[in-house]
Parts: structure tokens; sequence; C-alpha cells
């Protein structure tokens, strides 16, 4: 697809779904047909087949579905790779395909695979999983216009995905996108390399592009692609609004005629640059397409402002062109399918399991399973809840108080519709931005150990939990995140008890959020946020929260008198049984920022850990829920006027750093329920901080006097600005100086300069 990328900043709202989840297991298209494969019929004729039935005449496998947007659009790309959006397009559209186009070497302010790999990943693996929980093909697409130009990037890619993925029927590999001005020769020496490398690890069916957008796969008749395993495809693409059936169409037919199998990866209804309405011809081509027996990937499912949209404004409000394919190809999809003999249907996840395992005696894979109905996961931290208030929101929940204060998160089963004893959940859920500016939210979380600091998860393999209620991110906290983009997935509402597996490589962070990559050795917290609009179901239950593949020794609770924490989960069957342990205690806590209960009850609002410029204040640091306080040093009296204010049952920490101070690092330790937390202020002058240099050692500085962003850089870079719930706020462009923030509000908030292929953030406060 042709087309210029708007720079303008859009906002997309990932809306809750309420659709009943897919029994995984579904027997799809993919169990019915098999790996695809390219052959020919009885006249030569280029054709795709199954496995099931192999490559006989009258057995041609044409299947239809969605090409997604490009990953690296934030917009209106990346927030529809989610599971829930290829589940959703399946139970109400049927759709048999859905195509992944990854970008691999353009960076439209949210990075591309190469330098933000962790991020992309992580989309990528959420789709293809989504695919072969929904039995469905999905296409692993390198989008780009220019990859011959850098093979060995291509290699590496393939190389991961074919190992990772290859071995599922339900992968194709596109490894070219659209080659523009490339001659055949090249893109075929591309492609031989590239299909060489997938060939190491996968049989599957590959596509390869052709010159000018995919309008010539006539020319590679004479001089095909080198595929060891003869299943190489070759791509058209087409637009109703710009080609026609007679000109661009007859080069694929040529193709089809030579004995080159075509698949058409992307078409559209309108114009080729995306804009314009649905086409006249548009139903010219859907018969073109049938009388050939071709598979198609309509473009795209995204809510851009443009008429290739399958979403107009908001998901599943569909547009013009959504209603066109809607009606016209998906709703005469097969609703079921007969798995063909033989074929095995495919798992739900790709979480390692075992059913020679046995978990050791007197341990358990449950984080919790609430049976015991304290507020103490068997890992020995506390569950609790927290509500946006300290962002100066009006969301609230109706959950009563709590012993250590804070709210009463565990639950009797019974009023749940759950036929287990407790379970956790917040309730009475009402969503008020009140005060802030920003998205609304309330959680429901637990700390793993009663410091909430990292707790080693390594031997995980994958998280599973029961819920009902609300749609609902959850968030695993790696202690090596700073600017609070925690790796997270999306599940979607449920009426009714639902379990969902969730495998590591399905957390992902939002692509503002510094490319941390997930250690399961360091997660303190784990959390399940409503965020957002109401919500329609105004609750979340959870229970059951299970680490596959752990042998945790349950810690004794800080309520129980002598005896390790009991659970009906444990397996102590054995006189052997390992004994029992009381959960490791602390005497110091390191907060970086919380609105989080502590073990001791009290809840941390603002960044204990700052970097602060003289002459500045720092960002007030509020603690609630306090019955004891004392402060133990008098460390930061020497570099201003620092207070400690104690009245009621909070603990107000506030101050400026004077012109005078020294620049270095000053901490203060102060005791509140008998806990020792550590207040550390990094001091520098004027707020400026180099950021990481870029592969060439250039040096980025970045400073803020005033209400003006100073940055000092040899050449222009892009500088972003969110809230501290990372919701993108200013964007731009060609900065070599300094950009106003005038328009902005006081507080506290992050920036992301990029210059190359460089990301770095830092935080900043604005007075």
């Amino acid at each position: 697809m042709n087309f210029s990328f708007t720079k303008s900043v859009l906002t997309v709202g990932v809306l809750a779904m309420s659709l009943a989840t897919l029994s995984f297991g579904r027997v799809g298209p993919v169990s019915a047909y098999g790996q695809l494969q390219a052959g020919t019929n009885s006249s030569g004729k280029g054709q795709i087949y199954g496995s099931c039935k192999g490559v006989t005449s009258g057995n041609e496998v044409a299947v239809q579905g969605m090409s997604l947007f490009w990953s690296i659009a934030s917009d209106v790309g990346a927030p529809f790779w989610t599971a829930d959006y290829v589940s959703g397009l399946v139970q109400k559209q049927n759709i048999q395909l859905i195509r992944a186009p990854m970008g691999v070497d353009e960076d439209w302010g949210a990075g591309n695979y190469f330098n933000k790999n962790g991020y992309y990943q992580s989309l990528m693996n959420t789709v293809v999983q989504a695919a072969i929980d929904n039995d469905i093909y999905v296409i692993i697409d390198y989008h780009s216009h220019k990859a011959s130009d850098n093979v060995e990037n291509a290699k590496t890619f393939f190389s991961y995905m074919a190992e990772k993925w290859g071995k599922y029927d339900n992968v194709i590999f596109e490894i070219f996108n659209e080659p523009t001005t490339q001659s055949w020769d090249t893109i075929k020496t591309y492609a031989d390399t590239v299909v060489s490398t997938i060939r190491q690890y996968s049989d599957n069916l590959i596509l390869v592009g052709s010159r000018s957008w995919d309008q010539f796969p006539n020319e590679a008749s004479s001089n095909p692609v080198t595929d060891s395993k003869n299943n190489t495809a070759y791509t058209f693409h087409y637009y109703a609004g710009s080609h026609s059936t007679r000109t661009e169409g007859a080069n694929a037919v040529s193709a089809m005629n030579s004995g080159l199998s075509v698949f058409v990866s992307e078409w559209g209804t309108v114009n080729a640059d995306g804009g314009g309405s649905v086409s006249g011809t548009s139903s010219t081509w859907l018969s073109w397409m049938n009388q050939h027996k071709l598979s198609g990937a309509n473009w795209s499912v995204s809510n851009k402002n443009e008429g290739a949209s399958y979403f107009s404004g908001s998901a599943w409000n569909y547009s013009e062109s959504g209603k066109w394919v809607n009606t016209n190809i998906f709703s005469k999809l097969p609703t079921s399918y007969t798995a063909c003999s033989g074929t095995t249907i495919t798992s739900s996840s790709s979480a390692a399991s075992s059913s020679s395992y046995v978990q050791p005696a007197g341990t358990t894979d449950y984080i919790d399973d609430f049976e015991d109905g304290d507020n103490y996961a068997f890992t020995g931290g506390e569950w609790y809840a927290y509500t946006d208030k300290g962002d100066d929101g009006a969301s609230t929940i109706t959950n009563g108080p709590g012993k250590n204060g804070g709210y009463n998160v565990v639950l009797p089963g019974s009023t749940t519709g759950n036929s287990t004893s407790y379970v956790a959940g917040i309730t009475g859920v009402t969503l008020s931005q009140g005060g802030n500016k920003y998205d609304p939210y309330v959680a429901l979380g637990v700390g793993l150990n009663e410091t909430q600091t990292a707790y080693d998860l390594s031997s995980c393999t994958a998280i599973t939990y029961k819920y009902k209620g609300a749609a609902h991110n959850f968030k695993a906290e790696d202690t090596a995140v700073k600017d609070y983009g925690y790796h997270q997935i999306t599940k979607t509402a449920s009426t009714s008890w639902t379990t969902v597996t969730i495998p590591w490589d399905m957390l992902a962070q939002e692509s503002w959020a510094d490319d941390v990559t997930l250690s399961k050795k360091r997660i303190a917290k784990l959390t399940w946020e409503i965020k957002g609009n109401q919500p329609s179901l105004n609750y979340l239950y959870v229970d059951d929260v299970r680490c596959s593949g752990m042998a945790i020794v349950p810690v004794e609770s800080p309520s129980s008198s002598s005896s390790a924490k009991s659970s009906s989960s444990t397996n102590s069957s054995s006189s052997n049984a390992v004994s029992s342990s009381s959960a490791t205690s602390s005497s110091s806590v390191v907060v970086s920022s919380s609105s989080a209960i502590s073990a001791a009850g009290y809840v941390i609002n603002g960044s204990t850990n700052q970097t602060v410029a003289k002459n500045t204040a720092f960002e007030t640091i509020t603690i609630t829920n306090v019955t004891s306080f004392s402060r133990e040093t008098w460390n930061l009296a020497s570099i201003g006027n620092i207070n400690f204010t104690y009245a009621g049952n909070s603990v107000t920490i506030s101050g400026t750093v004077e012109s005078w101070a020294t620049e270095g690092s000053y901490t203060e330790t102060i005791k509140v329920n008998g806990e020792t937390i550590t207040i550390s202020l990094n001091v520098v002058n004027e707020q400026s901080t180099s950021i990481a240099a870029d592969k060439t050692a250039q040096s980025l500085h970045l400073a803020v006097l005033g209400r003006t962003l100073h940055v000092s850089t040899a050449t222009p870079v892009t500088v972003e600005v969110f809230d501290m719930q990372g919701r993108a706020l200013k964007r731009f462009f060609q900065v070599n100086e300094s950009v106003s923030l005038e328009s902005m509000q006081s507080g506290s908030y992050i920036v992301r300069v990029h210059a190359g292929s460089m990301n770095s953030t830092q935080r900043i406060s604005i007075h």
C-alpha cells in the first residue's frame, strides 16, 4: 500500500469488548485444511492447497481475513494487536486469516522492531498465539519497502520467527512487503537468502513480493525463488479504486498460468493511498478473486481517518469499507469446520507443561488461592487495592476498610458466584476523572513479598488466574522499570468465571515506555487495573493465582502465631515434606513510587527516589495510613529547607533544594508504622542530565528551566511528553534547541527523546 503517514497524534482508546470467551481447542480452518501448500492443478495453474487433502485438483484452498495496520503506528495500529481483537474478528466475522505487518525499518515516533525489539516482539507473539488459539492462519509480515537493503536484519528476524513459530501449521511467512523500484533480480537475490534461512526451521508457506508494490508477480515466472521445500507463493496487492483486473490483475493471472501460486496478502476497497470511498469495482475484484480461488487479507484493522480502515471512530463501529467486506465476504464464510483426519488441534498456550511433573511435597504453585481468608499471599506479600486519589482523581470503590488500613479485598466466594471460600476483588467501581485531567483508574494488587521488592519467579513458565468482572490490564511489575511502563496484557470483561493462562512473552510494555527486557527474577508485584471509561461491570474478582512450575513454600502470615500459612493447594502428603518457614523480613524498604498498601499498612504517593535541580522544589511525597512516625536522620537539611509534617494519619515531605546545595546524592531515613523508609534525592545543576548516547557517542543533554525544555544536541531530535500514566500529551519534531511547555499544568511528566536509533527517557517536573 502506497501512502503517506500523518504525524499528528491521534487519540485511540482500546475499548473493552464484551465478548464471550472463545473455547480454546476450537476446530477452525487450520484443523480442517492443515498447512498451506503451493502447488499446481491438473492444468498447470498455480494454486494454494491444504496438506490435509494434498495438492490435487478440486481441493484448492482460499482463505479470507484481515490485515492489521502497521505495528509502528502507536495510535491507530498497535492498539489493535491484541488477542481480544483477533478473537473478536473470529467470533463476529468468522475470519480465517489475520496478517501482522511488522514495521522493521521505519520510525514514526514509537520505534520499530530492531530498535524496540522487546515491545514489538511481544506484539507479534500476542497476535500469532491468538491465531493459534482460534485455529486460524496468521501471516508474519516483514512490512518493508526496502527490505533488500539490509538482508542481515531480515535473516535475524526470520531466524527467530521461524524457530519460534515455524512448527505451527497456522503460520505463513511474508518476507518482503511491497518492494517499490527494486528489480526482480534484486528481490530474488534477497528472497533466496531469506527463504534458505527460514528453511533451517520450517517448511511452512512463504510469500514473496514483486516490483511496484506487488504488481508484477509474473516477473518471477522465468526465474522463480529457490526453495528447497517448493512451498513459495508470490504476493499480489490491489486497491479497487486504483487498479484494474484487466491490467494489474492480468499480471497475477499470468503468474498463475505459468505455474506460480499467488496469494493476495493485502487488498482494499478504496484507493491505493488508503483514501476514498468504496469503489464500484470492488465487486468486480471479488468475482475475480473467487474465479481464481485466491486467498486475501483486507487492509486494515484500524480506526485511522481514511477510507481503507475497517473501523470508523471506535472498535466494532464499522466503516463503509468494513461493512462492505462483512456483507460481501465474511458473511459467506463457514461458521464451523470438521477437523481433517489425523490433524491435531493446536493447544491454547505456548506455556510449557508436562503431565509427568509432580509438585514437590510441602510446596505449591499458587501465589494464592485465598482459602485461608487472610490478606496475604503464599509468597509473603499482602493484597491491596488503590484508586487514583493520589493523582487528584475521584474514582472510588466500595470495599470496606482492611485490618492494616487501606481496603479489605478478600471477599466471600459465595457473594461472587464462586464455589470457593474466598476470592480477592474490588467492588462498586466508579471511575471519575475528578481533578485528574487523564484517564481514571482503580486497581487490585499483590506484593510478592513483605517489602514489595524483587521476587524470583524464574521457574514460573506462565501465570494463570481466574477472574470475573470488568475488562482490565494485568501487569507484572519488574523493578527495573523506572517510568511505570510495566509489562502488561489486556483482558476483556466476563460475566462468568474465566480462566486465563499468560505466558511471559505475552506481556508487553506500551510503546512510550523505556524498553526493558522483562526479567522473571525481578517481579515485585502483580496488579489488575481497571482504567478509562466506566466499565459495564463495576467489579473485578480474582481467584486461584498460579505460577506454573513454581515450588513455593508458603510463608507465615503476620497474623499467624507460629505455623506457615496453610493452603488447600499445598502438597503436604509426604512425610518428607519441606518444612515451612517464616517470611524473610526486612527492617528497611525502598519504594520508588507507589499508591499501594505496604505490608506495614501505609501508602506512599510520590517518588522516594528523585532527581531534582538546584533552586527547584522536589515532588511532594505523601504517606497515608500512618499510625506511627519518626525521623531517623537529618541529612537533607544540608541541601535546603526540607519539611517533614506529621498530621492526623499522614506524613507530608516537601521542600526546595537551594541554589547553594552541592551536587550529589543525599539520603534520609524515616520510620513509618515501625518500618524504615529511605528517601533519596539526587541533586543536579539546572536539572541537566546527560542522556545515554547513541552508537556514534553523540551526547544529548536535557534541561528544564521554568517552563522551557532545553535540548542540547548535535542533530535534531524528536521529543515526546507523557503524563505519569503513560498517555502522550505533546510531540515535537526536529528539535535542536528548546520547546515551550507553557500550556502544560504543573506536575511531573515523562520525556522521551529520539535521536536516530536511540530512545532515552527522563522524568521531569514543571512548576
